[in-house]
């Protein structure tokens, strides 16, 4: 009862998945440390992103700058980029390149302000400087053009950012959002895994609506972070001086979703090998009952014990780990 009942993969069944998870993991800038720091992550019901990491730099496009008032455009744009800028937001890229990324050229920003769904506001120079869309624009009582005059801007998908200064509205900007393929494959992990996804931004443009229409990641499983919670969330995940080093990645979002994805499968893969190895202990406890009654014992002999123990082994080595990480 003893040889059959202590299965020969005792120690594999949990290691080998984490021997798996380790060799996918190193190659690509991360680690989980141990089966504690994976049955914590197994259990994450969401993710927080900011809108950069969604739409990196690389696909933000610039279409087009509309000036209204041509003299002042460069100081206008020098007082937006220095706020854009300071918040490290998704515009950031686009406005670097405007000021061909010389960032000594901005100047000192005060009283950031995100306003839910319509952007910044804040003072440069003692300049009040909005950015976002019409309904901030309107809000702070700029006068902005006709939505007959946005509309031949707005074509194949594209949108626009106002820029105000002093309380004139100075220049617009025409921008388009492009999905990126990476992000694609991991957004789609966290909805296989249903797992809510919850983005940071302080652009207006960036709507649970936009990332459903760019990466077919489920409505119902979307939501911006109001502005009310920005603050909590920043005190929440500032620099510590030190942490529990469960998850290590470096790399970006990417890495980080693509380790806690993996963390669901491996402890799932585990549970499994459990389950087998459970199995093959009622199932061997059985056969030695059955034999002992029937007065055949003598018949399970060594060759029977290891060959018994090898097919349940493999079992516990194929069937768990079928699922690529």
């Amino acid at each position: 009862v003893l040889c059959i009942c202590t299965p020969l993969s005792s120690t594999i069944a949990a290691n080998w998945p984490m021997l798996r998870l380790s060799n996918k993991l190193t190659p690509n800038g991360a680690m989980v440390a141990g089966y504690e720091s994976i049955s914590k992550f197994a259990d994450t019901e969401g993710v927080v992103l900011k809108a950069s990491d969604i739409f990196p730099p690389e696909n933000v496009t610039l279409h087009a700058i509309k000036a209204f008032d041509q003299s002042k455009i460069d100081s206008v744009i020098l007082d937006a980029a220095s706020v854009v800028c300071s918040t490290q937001g998704m515009l950031s890229g686009v406005f670097t390149k405007i000021i061909g990324s010389d960032k000594s050229m901005l100047h000192p920003v005060e009283n950031i302000t995100y306003e839910d769904g319509m952007g910044l506001s804040a003072w440069v120079k003692g300049k009040r400087v909005l950015i976002g869309n019409r309904e901030l624009m309107i809000h702070h009582g700029v006068e902005v053009p006709s939505t007959d005059y946005e509309k031949r801007y707005v074509k194949d998908s594209k949108n626009i950012i106002y820029l105000s200064n002093s309380g004139e509205l100075s220049a617009m900007f025409v921008i388009s959002y492009n999905p990126n393929n990476a992000v694609m494959d991991e957004l789609d992990k966290l909805a296989d895994n249903g797992m809510y996804l919850i983005v940071e931004t302080s652009d207006p443009n960036i709507t649970a609506e936009k990332i459903h229409a760019a990466y077919d990641f489920p409505l119902e499983l979307l939501q911006i972070m109001p502005a009310k919670t920005n603050s909590q969330y920043r005190s929440m995940t500032e620099e510590q001086p030190s942490a529990p080093g469960r998850i290590g990645f470096i790399g970006g979002a990417k890495t980080m979703i693509r380790a806690i994805c993996d963390c669901m499968t491996v402890k799932s893969s585990i549970a499994k090998g459990v389950v087998i190895q459970m199995a093959a202990l009622i199932i061997g406890y059985g056969i030695i009952a059955v034999f002992s009654l029937v007065g055949d014992l003598g018949m399970l002999n060594f060759v029977h014990l290891i060959l018994y123990q090898l097919f349940w082994t493999l079992l516990v080595l194929i069937i768990p780990n079928l699922k690529k990480l």
